[in-house]
């Protein structure tokens, strides 16, 4: 899945990151950078049918934001996070497109 993504902005993945790291010498952001690929890059691999489920009601349905997620036999609650958390949502996605 991860490759197919990527193949959908190829120009971006594959050659524009790499100019981006070289017109950036400060080492904080390569550190971020880095950090960042490393988890990118390494996605949990999902079953098919879990994967399905996860896009269906977490990304399309949004009950993790609603407050109706169930995981782990417990509705989990976004104000019980006790950790520095980063949320990044928009109105377009090439994934998760919004229904027509």
């Amino acid at each position: 899945m991860l490759q197919g993504w990527k193949n959908m902005h190829a120009e971006q993945h594959y050659i524009q990151d790499h100019v981006d790291l070289h017109e950036h010498d400060d080492p904080a952001y390569l550190a971020k950078e880095e950090t960042f690929e490393s988890w990118y890059e390494n996605p949990i691999d999902l079953p098919g049918r879990w994967y399905l489920q996860v896009i269906s009601q977490i990304f399309k349905e949004n009950r993790l934001a609603k407050g109706e997620f169930i995981g782990l036999g417990r509705r989990l609650d976004l104000h019980n996070i006790n950790c520095p958390t980063y949320l990044l949502a928009g109105a377009g996605d090439d994934i998760t497109t919004p229904d027509p």
